[in-house]
């Protein structure tokens, strides 16, 4: 390269940003370039106006003197005339880097297309040698077609190997039919002693058919073999290896090898001079004496059809199976079909419709006979197509008459006209008139602009591009007034060099980002360090081995610089705290609550397990219900499996079958109304929705039952129904309960005063505790519940309660017991919430349809305009402290003991009381063309919701964030972030623990607490499952009880922390990912880690970012007494055998 060559590298490369750097990632590419800006390092002067973050869609932002329409259609010419389609990496970026802003702006507004090309193939006995069926000629002949335009028209042959390896690669589509003998391509010579054929043999199964690779030369042949799969893209790799004495064919599959020749022949060179190259077609061909007899032409569909003069190694062949390619200089044929479908020429008849464009840079333009245009194939709308990595970047439409170039040119000239209509400054407003008359009339023009301002022209293949003509001096004017434009953007941007935002539009140039932190003191390091050149630049194999993604690390780089700077007045005004680590890590995309553990040593050193929380911010996710939206749970029923309460009517039976207790034979048993129950949601209106609202009453969620007694129409059988209230008056929640059938049923009426319209997130919950489970003969007890919760602590809590008797008389409880068919309760009760089917009369029968008993048609109001989520049905009462826990952490699950209540036990006695339906969360279908929707139960009992009237093709939830607090699963850890402590409450409160009565003037020695100024973060691969772990408890008694019952004293283990352990892990289907997240750590600590440094006060001690390995909270080693059987005669010890051993401690008390 040369010593300045080499340095130039070494300065574009490294800079301040090092990244991991090869020859061959730079070795076809535009580096050596000083007028490139694209391997340019931060900070580097700018040298284009696509560096200049400007709105390139308003001509006023970059047009000042030029003609709009003039640069409009220069524009076209440059992107038809002059982008490389078959040009070498280096090319294209050189082609793109002399764009200038709007030049690349428009450039990807232009249409792409992405195709493949289907092969109509003819049946056997057809004539498949020209008059029917699809294939391809390719007169090898360097520049045939288009002479005037090809980049070589040398006009010699290009494709024979002669002497040299050779490859042929491409993604080929076989259908499920049986075949004949087919040529997937050939080239020999006339007399078929030289050449070479990739063809398809006869194959009468619709599941596989074997593709040979044949090289001819005289009498002598090899051949290789591969079995394709029938139905899907096979990746084909045909190669011919003179790399050795002895050459050898391969045939690879999918970059595997599927045979190697095993004929030892010493073959001459491959020639069949004026022969052409056929694509889904051939002539006979004769293998070792005997005839192979092409009986159809190809069917099928191609793909990324290539011919090099090289070995194809497998590592190649992986890499860009899924990717095109840049031409280099040992390939010879490139159809990647990514010609658009008809017109692409003004004639309808014109044979560029069925073009096949060369990428090789060979031109070697063919046509496709027998074509029509449903040949070509969209491969971003085919699901089986294999490219899906193929950049669409990289694949413009440039035909002049296509009508999606067309069509932007119009729009663009549309504009421009306007503009320079209006334009003051326009260059040829600024000199003498008479200069633009005598122009017209010495170039014999119609009029002073000419044909500049008429739209763009050409009827043919990229880079026969017609630009209208114009008079000498405006060409002349309009050189200069580009450039004037050019000078003029970069001054202006001088003022953008303090302002920074998240839309960039007209802030600093990103190339300037870096320099902007380090002049507020920071030195923030290479957020990248270990990318390689594809994965900074190219947006290449960032993910993962292979891949193609949406966006260079170098931008995502940009776009954090962006976030930081628009974070940092906040980071500054805060540095010392936590909130400047986190208020930093959010900026960067790093949730700080839920990615890492940010530990202050110290606290108090006596501490309550009823306070050991921790503050979170989380992303949830609500689902905004339309006038229309309504959504129905599957059935509240099941197989009861379990014993205990509610006691099983029927008789558990098939216990070999159902261990360990069996099913019970009673049907009534598996309703989950059978018992106690709870239906808990959070539901919030926005200021938007409530000035939409359509009813001031809102129905939020009810219980229905249907059988084949309800009418379609009637909306089902209502047997309870929740209800928001809001008017003049006071807000409130209200509850209607009505189970029975008949008429003279009675009616529950319970509300509270909560006002969930202050558009604040509300927790509701109401349920039934069942008349045996509080000991009552006949009345059951029914709860309704409201709370809001304010950063983790309940500041509003309203509860009621009331004794209910559901029956009048022998009538049937629908929460307890099916209809008989016909009936109308026959699958068991059901969720629901929206406005579904207008709830009506469903007489004979009564339930909550009978308004006119009830008084009020308050309960048929079904019409919610709000957002809903975390809608879960519990098959038990919950206790308020298990509620209210769930109000403060909306991801918990916790309840009191989770060895008999938690989700996936069903052993224990009492095991039927657990949750049932966790949905309306993050998981749903997307709404379908009439907006069905479906919402997962994540309780993994599947019983998911699913309905109608949400917006087609829209994700059917809102993004929304919630600042709770959680129980800390490391409440044994001296660790806190509160070192400010109130001792003194003249009224004290649960969320003040360590207070007592004031006046308080001395702290007790013996709570004295122990801080000091450690500082760190810590990653463990177990924090996340210890926050998971802890959402199964209310409250950490039954972990208490687990740790600390006196009868475990000398056991070698906690039984209940095993029972636990094990009922959290039946729920996890998949591994952890080790790997992923270690790599995450790495990034961490080598980028973010260090500008953290620079924010932690100098008195702190900082620890720095570490990896931690640790036991997960239900993993606990136990001390083992070696004394539990020392009042035993010693024959009978079993631990301590014949000695006890005693030890002697000596020690002093002393202030630590």
């Amino acid at each position: 390269m040369g010593i300045q060559s080499t340095s130039f590298i070494k300065n574009a490369i490294e800079g301040s940003r090092p990244i991991q750097l090869t020859f061959a990632d730079v070795v076809d590419s535009d580096i050596l370039s000083t007028a490139s800006f694209y391997y340019d390092p931060p900070g580097s002067a700018l040298k284009s106006t696509q560096q200049l973050n400007v709105d390139w869609s308003r001509f006023e932002n970059h047009t000042f003197f030029n003609s709009a329409e003039a640069k409009v259609n220069v524009g076209f010419d440059q992107m038809i005339n002059g982008y490389p389609f078959d040009g070498t990496r280096a090319e294209v970026e050189q082609f793109l880097g002399k764009l200038t802003g709007y030049e690349r702006w428009l450039f990807d507004r232009f249409p792409r297309y992405r195709g493949a090309l289907h092969m109509s193939g003819t049946q056997v006995g057809e004539d498949h040698d020209g008059t029917k069926g699809t294939f391809i000629v390719v007169q090898d002949i360097a520049g045939a077609s288009f002479p005037d335009i090809a980049r070589k028209r040398t006009g010699e042959g290009v494709l024979d190997p002669g002497t040299s390896s050779f490859s042929i690669e491409l993604q080929l589509y076989v259908p499920e039919i049986a075949n004949d003998v087919q040529v997937v391509c050939q080239k020999t010579s006339s007399d078929t002693q030289s050449g070479f054929v990739l063809y398809l043999t006869s194959s009468a199964t619709t599941s596989a058919v074997e593709a040979r690779f044949t090289v001819l030369s005289g009498s002598a042949a090899v051949t290789a073999a591969g079995t394709l799969t029938k139905g899907r893209y096979n990746h084909v790799c045909a190669v011919f290896d003179r790399t050795n004495t002895i050459p050898v064919a391969r045939m690879y599959l999918d970059a595997a090898l599927a045979q190697e020749s095993s004929s030892v022949w010493e073959l001459g060179q491959i020639l069949s001079p004026g022969s052409s190259f056929t694509v889904g077609t051939g002539s006979a061909f004769n293998v070792k004496g005997s005839q192979v007899l092409p009986r159809q032409t190809l069917s099928g569909t191609l793909d990324e059809l290539r011919v090099f003069h090289a070995v194809r190694t497998p590592a190649q062949q992986s890499q860009y199976a899924a990717k095109s390619v840049f031409t280099t200089p040992d390939m010879r044929l490139y159809f990647r079909f990514n010609e658009p479908p008809p017109p692409l020429s003004t004639n309808s008849t014109d044979a560029v419709n069925s073009i096949v464009l060369d990428s090789s840079g060979n031109s070697l333009h063919s046509y496709v006979t027998g074509f029509t245009g449903s040949l070509r194939i969209d491969a971003a709308s085919d699901p089986f197509n294999p490219m899906t990595y193929e950049r669409a970047e990289f694949a413009p439409v440039l035909f002049p008459a296509h009508s999606g170039v067309m069509g932007l040119n119009s729009e663009q000239l549309t504009s421009a006209s306007l503009y320079d209509i209006a334009n003051p400054n326009l260059i040829t407003r600024l000199i003498p008139p008479h200069y633009l008359l005598e122009g017209q009339v010495n170039d014999g023009l119609d009029t002073e602009r000419g044909q500049m301002d008429e739209p763009y022209g050409g009827s043919s293949i990229p880079g026969t591009g017609k630009l209208g003509g114009t008079q000498y001096i405006l060409s002349f004017l309009y050189v200069w007034a580009r450039f004037f434009d050019e000078m003029k953007m970069f001054v202006d941007a001088f003022s953008t060099l303090r302002t920074v935002g998240y839309d960039p539009i007209d802030t600093v140039p990103d190339s300037f980002l870096e320099s902007m932190v380090r002049q507020q003191g920071f030195d923030l390091p290479p957020l990248f360090s270990d990318a390689t050149v594809e994965q900074y630049l190219n947006a290449e194999n960032i993910e993962r081995d292979i891949s193609t993604n949406a966006l260079p690390l170098r931008t995502v780089r940009n776009q954090l610089l962006r976030r930081v700077m628009v974070a940092l007045p906040d980071v500054i005004r805060s540095k010392g705290t936590q909130h400047s680590i986190k208020a930093f890590l959010r900026a960067v995309g790093i949730d700080p609550d839920n990615s890492m553990r940010i530990r202050e040593y110290g606290g108090p050193t006596v501490r309550q397990l009823a306070h050991a929380r921790e503050s979170k911010r989380s992303m949830m996710t609500m689902v905004p219900f339309g006038t229309s939206s309504y959504l129905t749970s599957d059935p509240l029923s099941g197989s009861r499996l379990e014993v205990g309460f509610p006691q099983p009517r029927g008789t558990m039976v098939q216990k070999s079958m159902q261990p360990p207790h069996g099913i019970s034979d009673n049907k009534n048993d598996g309703l989950l109304t059978s018992g106690s129950w709870t239906v808990e949601t959070a539901v919030q209106w926005t200021t938007a929705q409530i000035n939409s609202m359509t009813y001031a009453t809102q129905g939020l969620t009810r219980i229905i039952a249907n059988g084949t007694d309800v009418p379609v129409l009637s909306g089902g059988a209502l047997l309870a129904s929740l209800i928001a209230v809001s008017g003049s008056g006071d807000q409130f929640v209200k509850l209607f309960v009505r189970p029975g059938v008949d008429f003279n049923s009675p009616t529950l009426v319970m509300s509270v005063p909560a006002p969930v319209f202050d558009r604040n997130r509300w927790h509701v919950s109401f349920g039934c505790r069942r008349n045996d489970e509080i000991g009552s003969i006949v009345s059951s007890s029914y709860f309704l519940r409201a709370a809001r919760s304010d950063g983790g602590k309940v500041t509003d809590l309203w509860v009621t309660s009331s004794f209910f008797n559901e029956l009048s008389g022998s009538e049937k409880n629908a929460f307890r017991e099916l209809s008989i068919p016909p009936g109308p309760n026959e699958t068991g009760p059901m969720l629901q919430v929206g406005a579904g089917a207008p709830i009506g009369a469903i007489t004979p029968f009564a339930f909550l349809n009978d308004t006119v008993a009830i008084g009020t048609n308050e309960p048929i109001i079904t019409n919610f305009d709000g957002q809903m989520s975390d809608l879960r049905f519990w098959s038990r009462a919950l206790e308020l402290d298990e509620w209210r826990e769930h109000v403060r952490n909306p991801k918990s699950l916790g309840v009191e003991d989770p060895l008999v209540n938690y989700n996936f036990g069903r052993t224990r006695s009492g095991s039927f009381g657990r949750l049932r339906v966790d949905t309306l969360g993050a998981r749903s279908t997307t709404p379908t063309a009439l907006g069905a929707v479906t919402f997962y139960d994540m309780s993994l009992n599947g019983r998911h919701m699913s309905g109608s009237g949400f917006e087609p093709g829209m994700q059917p939830t809102v993004p929304t964030q919630i600042d709770h607090s959680t129980i800390s699963p490391y409440f044994d850890e001296a660790a806190t972030d509160e070192k400010v402590r109130i001792r003194g409450l003249q009224v004290l409160d649960d969320e003040t623990p360590l207070a007592i009565q004031a006046p308080v003037y001395e702290m007790p020695r013996g709570e004295e607490p122990a801080d000091d100024t450690r500082f760190a973060l810590e990653f463990s691969l177990v924090d996340a499952l210890n926050r998971d772990i802890v959402n199964m408890f209310s409250t950490l008694d039954a972990f208490d009880d687990a740790l600390g019952n006196p009868e475990l004293a000398f056991s070698e283990d906690y039984p209940d922390l095993a029972r636990m352990r094990d009922l959290y892990f039946n729920r996890l289907t998949g591994r952890l990912d080790f790997k992923a997240f270690f790599e995450f750590f790495r990034w961490f600590d080598g980028s973010i880690g260090t500008f953290i440094a620079q924010l932690v006060p100098r008195k702190t001690r900082f620890k720095g970012t570490n990896f931690v390995i640790e036991s997960h909270m239900l993993e606990r080693a136990k001390v083992t007494y070696r004394t539990a059987d020392s009042h035993l005669e010693e024959s009978q010890r079993v631990r301590i055998g014949s000695s006890i051993v005693h030890a002697n401690i000596d020690a002093s008390i002393g202030k630590f």
